[in-house]
C-alpha cells in the first residue's frame, strides 16, 4: 500500500504513525483500513481503504 498527498502529510494508519508522505506500508493485511493524511496547515483527509490480497495500491490524499 502506498500512500500520498499533495503537498505533503503526515499519515496515521489504523491509529498508528507512519510518517510523511510518501509512505509504503509493506504487505498490508487484506481488509479495511482507517488512513488520515494531514497537512502542515493542518487539513485532515480520513479514509477508509481496502486492500486485497496480493494486489498493489495507491492511495492519494488532495490537501489542497
Amino acid at each position: 500500500l502506498i500512500i500520498n498527498a499533495e503537498p505533503f502529510g503526515q499519515v496515521t494508519y489504523d491509529g498508528r504513525r507512519m510518517g510523511q508522505t510518501p509512505v509504503v506500508i509493506e504487505s498490508p493485511k487484506p481488509g479495511q483500513h482507517t488512513v488520515e493524511v494531514v497537512s502542515a496547515s493542518n487539513v485532515t483527509i480520513r479514509r477508509v481503504v481496502t486492500v486485497e490480497e496480493g494486489k498493489r495500491k495507491v492511495e492519494f490524499f488532495s490537501l489542497d
